[in-house]
């Protein structure tokens, strides 16, 4: 910088030098001798409707804040962070079956998404939130002994440094502040702090010269432990006088730095930083705060008499002068009123300097962001100076270890503690995982789209990333439930079906199994057709080979190619052959008596000695055994049994073994099991196609439950769509209730795709569901709310009820709750998913 642009912006030269002389753990030693410790705060996740959880939250920081009093000085810092998505897809990677026919499919998707999320979003970023105080300050000492002694050393140290000499750092200099760091630690534990490492300190004294830029981590940290005056390493300069340019070798990038000069006279529910994370571009905010002395001449209460003194002088005037008393004067002598009250009840009174900065590539840019944030500020009545003949000095006086001093008098609020809280610090809108297939946007809006989710989702800069099966694992911070179960509810045409299969594809590519249910038998005709137009044109080899890899299974009794699908001596062994066996048999020949049941288990053991000796055989065979009894009674059971498996549904379930049945083994199945005719309640009374419907349907329970426990060690995927049609009986809700109850000491995680949230709510099962998407039914709206465990209120019904196609509320295993927009990032993948087909050409 040179000496003349310092002059102009009425700068030291050396303010605007590194001053920082070394880090140790979270605390930084700074070149006039002054120590201060660095506590990240974890983004407090509040839902964007949740009035209650944010009071909550500004009771705990003002709780926190109180006990800084001791320190007189601190800085709230959130800083935008670019999320690093080569090390989140790289750890999603190491889950990718690559040995499979999805990897080709799965190195698509993953590079896809990098690419597409940067380039519509630019470089996605979080927010880090950190809270900064002094264990030492040259500034504010309440020793003059050593606040003099600090002096000297300062000056010394310049007068050295100009002479050509310099002091090496204290050895072991941190170890005079443990117990101090650790008393710090303490008052502030009500924010669930965590000390920094030394590498994450030295990269977040980097980051503040470094914002806007396209960053590789590693590489700063480098630089800056090599030598700590690269900190501070970027070249810069003013455009157009009142704007910052930051220049690293090709790369440049325009920053701006906005103080708030103005706040509403009730700053109640202000939320000045929830409404910042809300916005799609990334806004820094510092803060420099100071407790001020309440007693003396100098106290804020003896400043306060003095004012409320001079304005009561100037509304008597006024009033004599026969003037119209200025809103200004009688509203400031309400504020000096409640300035007072707060003083006579102990409240803590806070001066603070509050800077939002925001960086762009290009002057234009960054003028559209400024329009859009101080049009979010002015509508809860903030608002910001353009700051044009201070940017530098912004710049250097938010750097990690400045106070405010007396020679700060710019920009300055003053208000109760309380009061302070109300700006919400440390929120963030998140919801999902941090590693995971991206799967929409978080929308921060209330109002409906009418319909335009791809509005929505330019509008959110904030991705929703999801891996379901992160549920089930241990040591996930922050996870409030190892319950895998997923819950996908909400009306018909509004993405639900969408959504299931597209979480379905991607997570078909990890290491797992998977199975799908269709009970609209819809999948396996749209898959071979989209293969089909591939093939024809030779496209997109990575999704062919993908769907080539399903295994297809139709309960379809009409083509002989599934007869034997179900078939329990074929698909199973041992036990699990012989008890499913004995059920179905059972459940055909209602009221048999006990000669009869000793019959067939005869002739079951008899089959299944035969298969144990390699012979091919089904349940046909049990059938002929039974046939060759010597008992009647056994003898006529066998003929009715091996008579109704043919031309019948029992045919799926009833084979001679030569055909291939469902595999539990298979990576990817799809089982579709349209043309069951299940009665709503089993009676006695019920027909015989539903009887036999009923005996299919066991098969299928057994199936989807041996598929969910077969290997504790692999984890498994069930998604069952259309659900309720296996909750109208009594035989399809103790399917769903088995396949929850395998759940999470075998990995198995049951999606459920129903039209009601009545479907999965019920008294006689109480494992439920650790994750929701709830699609807007307009019928449930309060008891959605009720599910998901949200407040009913007119803003929270909005919130519902004008979530549009593709939008919904996402409930995480964290117990975070937003609206999101699904996107399907690939059209090309997206076409396997298109099943309304229409023959109108204007629709």
């Amino acid at each position: 910088m040179s000496s003349f642009l310092s002059k102009m912006v009425n700068m030291d030269d050396d303010v605007m030098l590194n001053q920082i002389w070394d880090v140790h753990d979270n605390l930084v030693l700074r070149k006039d001798g002054s120590v201060f410790a660095i506590y990240r705060i974890p983004s407090k996740i509040v839902n964007s409707v949740d009035e209650k959880g944010k009071e909550e939250l500004k009771d705990i920081e003002y709780s926190a804040l109180a006990n800084c009093l001791t320190y007189r000085d601190f800085m709230i810092k959130t800083t935008p962070v670019n999320q690093d998505l080569s090390a989140r897809f790289k750890l999603l990677a190491d889950d990718i079956d690559w040995d499979s026919a999805t990897a080709d499919l799965a190195e698509y998707v993953l590079n896809g998404m990098v690419e597409t999320l940067v380039d519509s979003i630019g470089m996605p970023f979080d927010y880090w939130h950190h809270i900064i105080v002094p264990l030492k300050s040259i500034h504010l000492s309440v020793d003059l002994k050593q606040t003099m002694e600090q002096a000297f050393r300062r000056t010394r140290d310049m007068t050295m440094n100009l002479l050509g000499f310099f002091e090496g750092v204290p050895e072991n200099w941190y170890e005079e502040y443990v117990q101090q760091e650790e008393a710090a630690y303490s008052d502030l534990s009500g924010l669930d702090v965590t000390r920094l490492t030394t590498d994450e300190n030295w990269f977040l004294q980097r980051l503040h010269f470094i914002q806007g830029f396209l960053y590789d981590n590693e590489s700063e940290l480098i630089a800056v432990k090599d030598n700590v005056e690269n900190i501070d390493d970027v070249a810069i300069t003013l455009e157009n006088v009142s704007v910052i340019k930051m220049s690293d070798f090709d790369d440049a990038t325009y920053r701006w730095y906005l103080p708030i000069v103005e706040i509403p006279q009730n700053v109640s529910f202000m939320h000045v930083l929830d409404k910042l994370v809300g916005l799609n571009f990334p806004v820094g905010s510092t803060v420099l705060g100071n407790f001020m002395a309440v007693k003396g001449a100098l106290g804020v209460e003896g400043k306060a008499n003095r004012n409320r003194r001079r304005l009561n002088r100037t509304a008597i005037d006024a009033d004599e002068n026969g003037d119209t008393q200025n809103a200004k004067v009688v509203s400031s002598i309400l504020l000096l009123d409640d300035l007072k009250e707060n003083i006579d009840e102990g409240e803590p009174i806070v001066q603070y300097l509050h800077c939002l900065d925001f960086s762009a590539q290009s002057i234009e840019q960054l003028k559209v962001q400024y329009e859009i944030l101080t049009k979010t500020l002015a509508s809860i009545g903030v608002k910001v100076s353009k700051a044009s003949a201070d940017q530098l000095y912004l710049l250097y006086k938010t750097r990690i270890g400045e106070v405010l001093t007396t020679y700060d008098k710019n920009f300055i609020q003053k208000m109760s503690l309380s009061a302070f809280c109300e700006n919400l610090f440390f929120t963030t809108r998140k919801v999902g995982t941090d590693v995971g297939f991206a799967i929409g946007r978080v929308d921060n809006e209330l109002k409906s789209w009418q319909g335009d989710y791809r509005s929505a989702i330019e509008a959110s800069s904030n991705p929703v990333y999801v891996n379901l099966l992160q549920a089930n694992k241990n040591n996930v911070e922050g996870k409030l439930t190892a319950n895998p179960h997923v819950a996908v509810i909400g009306a018909t045409g509004r993405g639900k079906s969408f959504l299931i299969k597209l979480l379905f594809t991607y997570h078909s590519m990890l290491k797992i199994q998977s199975l799908y249910i269709d009970p609209k038998s819809e999948m396996r005709k749209q898959y071979e057709s989209v293969l089909a137009e591939l093939e024809e044109n030779d496209e997109f080899p990575e999704l062919q080979d993908y769907i080539r890899s399903i295994d297809f299974v139709t309960l379809d009794p009409n083509n002989p190619r599934n007869h034997g699908v179900l078939d329990p001596i074929v698909f199973l062994t041992g036990t699990d052959a012989s008890e499913l066996a004995e059920s179905m048999i059972s459940a055909v020949l209602t009221n048999h008596s006990d000669i009869v049941e000793y019959g067939y288990m005869t002739a079951i053991e008899t089959v299944m000695a035969r298969r144990q000796a390699g012979e091919l055989v089904g349940m046909r065979h049990v059938f002929e055994e039974m046939m060759k009894s010597d008992v009647e009674k056994v003898r006529s059971a066998g003929m009715l049994l091996d008579k109704k498996s043919k031309d019948s549904i029992l045919s799926l379930c009833f084979s001679d073994g030569k055909n291939h049945a469902i595999d539990l083994t298979a990576k990817t199945t799809v089982l579709e099991i349209a043309g069951l005719d299940l009665p709503s309640e089993e009676t006695d009374e019920i027909e015989k196609a539903q009887k036999n419907s009923l005996v299919v349907m066991y098969g299928i329970g057994y199936f989807c439950k041996l598929f969910g426990q077969r290997d504790r060690e692999v984890e498994t995927v069930v998604v069952v769509d259309e659900a309720w049609q296996f909750k109208s009986t009594s035989a399809g809700r103790s399917v769903l209730k088995q396949m929850k109850r395998v759940g999470r000491s075998f990995n198995n995680f049951l999606v459920l795709g129903t039209q009601s949230v009545a479907d999965v709510v019920t008294n006689d099962d109480t494992t439920g569901f650790g994750t929701v998407f709830a699609f807007l039914e307009e019928t449930e709206i309060d008891e959605v709310l009720d599910y998901l465990r949200v407040e009913k209120t007119d803003t929270t019904r909005k919130w519902l009820g004008n979530t549009g196609h593709a939008q919904c509320i996402y409930f995480d295993t964290f117990g975070r709750r937003e609206r999101i927009t699904v996107e399907g990032m690939f059209p090309e993948i997206n076409k396997l998913f298109d099943t309304v087909k229409s023959k109108l050409k204007s629709v």
